[in-house]
């Protein structure tokens, strides 16, 4: 069964990077092909409707991924009950999909793309990260970290000099200039994507509770001032602590890990499909690439 991802982003998005591109390459499958037998709508755009539909109507395969709440949109609420089968990235969002849809979901984790650092916390360099619409969970810490040396990495322009560019390289960058990460309360559904890259990358990372976050190991979880004061008070146990987070996260979130989640799900569907197959009521028509509706 040839699979593809469908999402209409570039490398400059997350979702392109942790729900298509990379599980992609290890999976051996293509990105936005309109010729393949099983489809993976990675973080789905109400424009992927009219493909969703066909690819069903000609027996294929789909799945959709959900990493985000879009469900306000009528196409969205639509592919959430045509799709075959639902992915998501957190447990949190699992709920939500069965409380508001009815439907099981398979939870598939965002893998980590940085690669790992000794730890290197020894002094008191904030770094928050993240796109524009988390600035309201960064604007709340905003003056207590004004205090010391601190730098902001986002995609939105600022004339701050503590605003640096969002791209990899200058994210890579921040990571060996900070000594500590800070993780404001997100919505509760979101992965913990940036803590884990943060972990990879050397830096202590203090955060306020979150459900992505519970069991979590070797981090600061609780109030954020007071884990900045214990941080630069205490760096050699706050990079011993590191060390027992960046293990936790190997064996959580490598892509090795999400490859064979992955796995799991596609060959429940290649058994499906193919007995579907065998019986008449799967197509053997492939889907014209010209039909493929992007994101955007």
């Amino acid at each position: 069964m040839t699979l593809t991802f469908i999402h209409g982003g570039s490398e400059a998005d997350a979702s392109y990077r942790y729900r298509a591109q990379r599980p992609a390459e290890a999976l051996g499958a293509t990105i936005n092909d309109g010729k393949a037998e099983c489809y993976i709508f990675a973080k789905p755009h109400w424009k992927n409707l009219e493909t969703l539909q066909q690819a069903n109507a000609y027996g294929h395969v789909t799945i959709l991924d959900t990493c985000d709440i879009h469900w306000q949109h009528p196409g969205i609420k639509t592919m959430m009950h045509e799709a075959h089968y639902l992915t998501v990235n957190t447990p949190y969002l699992q709920q939500m999909v069965q409380q508001q849809f009815g439907r099981a979901s398979t939870i598939i984790p965002d893998p980590y793309e940085y690669e790992e650092l000794p730890p290197h916390c020894d002094g008191n360099h904030i770094l928050w990260f993240g796109h524009p619409t988390n600035g309201a969970s960064f604007n709340r810490f905003s003056r207590f970290v004004a205090e010391y040396p601190y730098e902001v990495v986002t995609n939105k322009k600022s004339p701050d000099q503590n605003v640096t560019q969002w791209s990899v390289e200058n994210l890579r960058a921040a990571f060996a200039r900070a000594d500590l990460v800070i993780m404001p309360e997100t919505a509760p559904y979101k992965s913990c994507n940036r803590t884990i890259e943060s972990i990879r990358q050397g830096c202590f990372v203090v955060a306020e509770p979150h459900p992505s976050l519970v069991g979590f190991p070797g981090i600061w979880i609780g109030n954020i001032k007071e884990g900045v004061a214990w941080t630069i008070a205490h760096p050699a146990e706050a990079r011993r602590r590191t060390v027992i987070a960046q293990q936790y996260v190997k064996d959580t979130y490598s892509l090795a890990h999400t490859v064979n989640a992955w796995k799991t799900l596609l060959t429940a569907c290649a058994s499906t499909w193919e007995q579907a197959k065998s019986i008449g009521t799967a197509g053997s028509t492939s889907m014209r690439s010209e039909v493929l509706a992007t994101q955007s």
